[in-house]
């Protein structure tokens, strides 16, 4: 039991330190592949009822100086405390991110779980949930621009108070480093 938490919350750290996002002056005269970036980020909640940690890896592309888009894969581990039941959740999301400062950002994304869920909550084991989340962020760079602090809060459009899923409040908050 304690080595399954330590490996989850190990991995949740861990993919915090592959967030990428790059702030490049003069994208017209990169290759294709200066354009490409990968990276990722997690996914944190705890409250009296759950438990939520997630991994997310992506791949973007730079379009423009201040603008990218990419895809992304999905996976979270959710704790049901009150039932003490755990499941998993996977699924993949698209995003676009603009660039209005060097070091603030806003963000849309879209994502498409398959979410399972508890023995008690349901009598269907795995539902397909959306999600639409927007917000911002900020990118504070180390010196060399090869990495930094990335810090952003987004709110889930398609959120329902009592749906189906793990989330209990449609606010997703997400913490990360670059190298």
């Amino acid at each position: 039991m304690y080595i399954r938490n330590f490996l989850l919350v190990f991995l949740f750290f861990a993919a915090q330190l592959a967030v990428a996002q790059r702030d490049i002056e003069d994208v017209e005269n990169l290759s294709f592949r200066d354009r490409v970036y990968f990276g990722g980020g997690g996914t944190f909640q705890l409250d009296n009822r759950f438990l939520v940690l997630g991994a997310s890896p992506i791949m973007g592309y730079m379009i423009t100086p201040k603008f990218s888009s990419g895809a992304g894969i999905t996976y979270q581990y959710t704790h049901y405390k009150f039932l003490d039941q755990s499941s998993h959740t996977y699924g993949g999301r698209l995003f676009s991110r603009y660039n209005i400062f060097r070091s603030i950002y806003t963000m849309a994304e879209y994502e498409l779980l398959n979410i399972g869920l508890p023995r008690v909550a349901s009598e269907i084991p795995r539902v397909w949930a959306e999600r639409l989340l927007l917000g911002g962020g900020y990118f504070q760079p180390f010196p060399g621009n090869r990495g930094g602090f990335n810090i952003g809060v987004l709110y889930d459009v398609f959120f329902q108070y009592g749906g189906q899923g793990p989330y209990t409040s449609p606010w997703v908050y997400r913490v990360g480093f670059t190298f």
